[in-house]
């Protein structure tokens, strides 16, 4: 098998080295059978990226495993094979060059370097060629690789794309929280709840965040939470939206706006459920409350000390309800237009 022709080395070309690995190969018997010499590049000299791909598909365990489990069951024939010197198959993609091997130096061309034709053990992208090789062979007789549907696209756009999205976009923050819960293993539904996401973007492209000049700024912030949504876990799901201005701000910022010198009331913030207003009011607790850690309990320690005036309004008047739950598009509408969406066409 020839697996190289001689070039002139010319001064910027990357070569790498080359060794003879000596081995005696014995039978069964302990007796020496023949005596082997493997010719084998020293790819340690290559870099990844640059001189070489590596990526090459193994199978795994739990593949034969299951191979064999059917095999059992259906009384099949198994039957394995082994290619020897498999990774000499492999056609390169990529130029290599190699010094001439030691004992077969032509006399008067010593500057000369090879430039191989084929993979030869030692290169760093001699499994991966040899994989190549031989997805081509067997795809002619009519083999098939089964394909997982590619997640990457889903991931795109329930990922970066929809987070980036939700700085400007507040009122698709549910659709975002739900489509990433997914984004493991997102099927057909998904897909299309996730298109269905776009269609709203592209039909409220001129919505716009906006804020008025007030004549008495005052942050006021919703809290809402819905009771076990997730039909898989029973978690439930909180949503909380400070707003100033008539504009919606982000939850990290509360505390920096606080600090303004005209916000010099305390926090209103409003909730829609009764029994949470009167347990942060009062300090009677109830056995079935019990539950509850003492770290949300605090709440009471800052309302006493008036941080926090927390007053009940309206399930029909709840902004955070729009982060919690799918919503009636009139509803929806009106949640959104309280947090500053405004269409500017």
């Amino acid at each position: 098998m020839e697996f190289g022709t001689l070039f002139h080395c010319l001064k910027d070309t990357k070569q790498v080295g080359c060794k003879w690995v000596f081995k005696t190969k014995l039978n069964c018997n302990g007796n020496v059978e023949r005596y082997k010499a493997r010719l084998v590049a020293k790819g340690f000299n290559q870099k990844e990226g640059i001189d070489y791909e590596t990526f090459s598909p193994v199978s795994r365990k739990d593949s034969l495993r299951i191979i064999l489990a059917l095999v059992a069951q259906y009384d099949l024939e198994l039957h394995q094979m082994d290619v020897k010197t498999a990774f000499l198959n492999g056609d390169l993609e990529e130029e290599v060059y190699m010094c001439q091997p030691e004992g077969f130096i032509i006399e008067g061309q010593e500057n000369m370097v090879c430039k191989l034709k084929k993979s030869i053990y030692g290169l760093k992208q001699a499994s991966r060629q040899w994989y190549l090789k031989f997805d081509e062979i067997i795809t002619k007789f009519g083999f098939k690789e089964n394909i997982a549907a590619d997640p990457c696209i889903y991931l795109k756009i329930s990922g970066s794309k929809f987070i980036f999205l939700v700085c400007t976009r507040p009122d698709i923050s549910h659709a975002v929280g739900m489509l990433g819960r997914f984004q493991s293993n997102p099927g057909l539904a998904h897909w299309k709840a996730a298109k269905k996401v776009l269609r709203y973007l592209k039909g409220t492209r001129n919505n716009m965040l906006t804020y008025r000049k007030s004549t008495h700024p005052q942050m006021v912030g919703f809290s809402d939470s819905d009771f076990g949504g997730c039909h898989d876990s029973r978690h439930c799901t909180l949503g909380y939206v400070y707003l100033l201005c008539g504009g919606i701000l982000v939850a990290e910022f509360v505390s920096e706006f606080k600090a303004l010198s005209f916000v010099d009331k305390p926090l209103t913030l409003y909730c829609d459920n009764q029994a949470a207003i009167f347990f942060s009011k009062h300090d009677r607790i109830s056995k079935g409350a019990k539950h509850m850690d003492l770290k949300y309990l605090s709440l009471k320690q800052d309302v006493k000390r008036e941080k926090f005036v927390i007053e009940h309004i309206g399930t029909e008047l709840m902004v955070a309800d729009i982060f919690t739950k799918a919503l009636p598009p009139k509803t929806f509408k009106k949640h959104a237009e309280s947090m500053g969406l405004e269409d500017s066409s």
